[in-house]
């Protein structure tokens, strides 16, 4: 534990207001890294609570020639939607989404003559990560009151690593 006077005290203090802003901002960061890797490993893998492939999505898959596993890659075809998982920083606020109008179908479903059913994979990524959010939480809370330095790649390692 580090000792201090009144002057030097007031000087950490200083110090670490001063250092929020940049570490708030690293700290977002790696969690919309965190999130957005999350919801890409569930492309191309049957989730718990999805619905099996259709018939005809297995079908269409085959004739059109697709690659795919035994659960024949929901959400998957030709790495689209996959590759279009992006994430941000709006402010204070962590953006992770696609741009692409299948990510919507596919994390809402759809109703119709050929409905889809919900796979979520965005909204469930951010659920699932939100012990490992915390716990990074936590570490960069106290990183930042003791104005210690942590590269990148502690904060995503400590972040992604971390099991509940």
């Amino acid at each position: 534990m580090r000792n201090f006077t009144l002057d030097t005290f007031v000087q950490h203090l200083e110090d670490v207001v001063a250092s929020y802003p940049v570490r708030e901002k690293l700290f977002l960061k790696e969690v919309g890294h965190l999130v957005e890797n999350e919801a890409k490993k569930k492309i191309g893998h049957l989730q718990p609570g999805w619905q099996p492939l259709a018939a005809a999505t297995i079908a269409d898959k085959e004739k059109k020639g697709y690659d795919f596993n035994s659960d024949h890659n929901p959400l998957y075809r030709d790495g689209t939607l996959l590759h279009s998982i992006k994430s941000g920083v709006m402010g204070k606020t962590v953006v992770v989404g696609s741009s692409e109008d299948t990510a919507v179908w596919q994390e809402m479903g759809t109703h119709g003559k050929h409905p889809i059913p919900a796979r979520s994979f965005l909204g469930s990524a951010m659920f699932e990560s939100k012990n490992k959010i915390q716990l990074g939480m936590r570490e960069w809370f106290e990183n930042t009151i003791q104005n210690k330095k942590v590269s990148t790649n502690e904060l995503r390692t400590h972040v992604e690593t971390y099991q509940p």
